[in-house]
């Protein structure tokens, strides 16, 4: 990447390929803002926005590099996933040196012993469950169960009451509800 400026230089003018270039570089190499980038490279936001609009290529450029960027963080993200989510055997090794020399009576370090420490770690169950719900939520969805048993007042329901009890029922309701909630 060519060395860029941290201040915005006054009275450049014209698009510059190499400062363009580096730009290209900030958004495929972080999610950084425009006001980031153009700090970093040395331009105004004016001049970014310009360039976008009459540079197809700078424009095109820009738009895969953030395409780029996303589908590289997607993936990190899936991997990272699909770790929490599968069962692991890790190996810690613990090496006890002690101070040493060799025949030519330079110091080393001899080893003393080695310690192996097996550790199985369980997959995190609020990621499978994350990834289930959202990787097949056809089948896995987060149902909250929700009954509603309406009655009136004497634990009759609806069905039972009169036309004329309903519409009292409802006039009565209306008058509590605050006009305009309608």
């Amino acid at each position: 990447m060519n060395k860029m400026n941290t201040s915005p230089q006054k009275g450049r003018k014209g698009y510059k390929s190499g400062v363009a270039n580096d730009i290209i570089e900030l958004c495929r190499s972080d999610f950084y803002s425009v006001a980031e980038m153009c700090r970093i490279a040395g331009i105004g936001r004016t001049t970014f926005y310009k360039w976008m609009n009459e540079h197809q290529e700078f424009r095109s450029a820009i738009l895969d590099a953030k395409d780029e960027l996303r589908e590289h963080a997607l993936r990190l993200a899936h991997n990272a996933l699909l770790r929490k989510i599968q069962f692991q055997h890790i190996v810690e090794r613990k090496v006890n040196t002690i101070p040493g020399t060799d025949a030519a009576g330079n110091r080393i370090n001899i080893v003393q012993s080695v310690t192996e420490i097996h550790k199985e770690i369980q997959p995190d169950t609020e990621s499978i469950i994350f990834a289930l719900t959202n990787l097949d939520p056809e089948h896995w969805k987060r149902r909250a169960q929700t009954s509603v048993d309406i009655r009136s007042p004497g634990n009759n329901t609806f069905t039972d009451m009169s036309d004329e009890d309903l519409q009292r029922m409802i006039d009565r309701l209306k008058k509590k509800i605050k006009p305009g909630c309608v």
